[in-house]
């Protein structure tokens, strides 16, 4: 669904158009698309290209660490669940010489506003409590898990 993946992006990029945003850094794998997007839009917005550069967080590399060094950086993730995963890939985009702006999310469910003092923007902030499947009162009850269709 492109269009829909396209129309989040440039929600997401509207909050960044006073910014001068000179890259966009998602993980690698289906962080990109959406980092794409969003830089796409910025760059409609800046009138000007918008670098999109992709971490591969288990290894900790920065692919196009020279396209980072010294640049305003966007970090982009679909969902903020523990901020965890934000966290590395903005310290990968650091480490790599980038100057975070902010972390950016479609869904933030984690009840953070920052992340190791980033400031988190997203589309929508739903703290939700994760369960463990032990304590989970749906799994107690025996409530089937259905994918939505």
């Amino acid at each position: 669904y492109p269009e829909r993946v396209s129309f989040l992006a440039k929600k997401i990029a509207d909050k960044f158009a006073e910014e001068g945003i000179e890259v966009v850094v998602g993980p690698a794998g289906d962080g990109a698309i959406l980092a794409n997007w969003v830089a796409s839009h910025l760059a409609k917005t800046f009138c000007r290209e918008v670098i999109v550069v992709c971490v591969d967080k288990q290894n900790g590399r920065c692919g196009h660490e020279e396209a980072v060094d010294g640049k305003k950086v966007l970090v982009i993730e679909y969902m903020i669940n523990t901020g965890e995963s934000a966290a590395r890939t903005a310290e990968i985009a650091e480490k790599a010489g980038g100057r975070i702006v902010a972390v950016a999310a479609i869904f933030n469910r984690s009840g953070m506003t920052s992340i190791q003092d980033i400031p988190i923007a997203s589309l929508v902030d739903q703290q939700l409590k994760p369960w463990d499947e032990n304590n989970c009162p749906l799994c107690k009850k025996g409530v089937p898990i259905t994918p939505i269709k």
